[in-house]
């Protein structure tokens, strides 16, 4: 792993909000930089945060490493189950998807479910 590149837009909320967000956060960034840069590779890990509406917010973690196989099974492992329970607790869906080069994960959250809301 060469670096981590954070991107986002000013969303605030409860502390058990950025608890949870943060465990995901920490295990999806693990994941990419373990899995896809893994045996001496390079490359970055880009997050962001951003909010998709008035009432929802996603968090995007992606990287341009070796990537997953459509048949290869992202919830087995449990830092995944870790990352679903969270997504059920925040009201939101997490996504797991390859791409030609590397993988996206993403966690949509709704804003108004958890308490947050953006600052003035």
């Amino acid at each position: 792993l060469s670096g981590i590149a954070f991107e986002g837009d000013p969303i605030s909320g409860s502390v058990d909000t950025a608890i949870s967000l943060g465990v995901v956060l920490s295990e999806l960034v693990s994941n990419a930089a373990r899995h896809a840069y893994g045996e001496g590779r390079r490359g970055e890990v880009r997050v962001t945060l951003r909010r998709v509406s008035a009432v929802e917010a996603a968090l995007i973690v992606e990287d341009d490493g070796a990537g997953v196989s459509q048949d290869e099974p992202f919830a087995e492992g449990l830092g995944s189950q870790l990352v679903a329970v969270l997504a059920h607790g925040l009201g939101g869906q997490f996504t797991f998807r390859p791409r030609e080069f590397g993988t996206t994960a993403v966690l949509t959250f709704s804003t108004a479910d958890v308490g947050l809301v953006t600052p003035p």
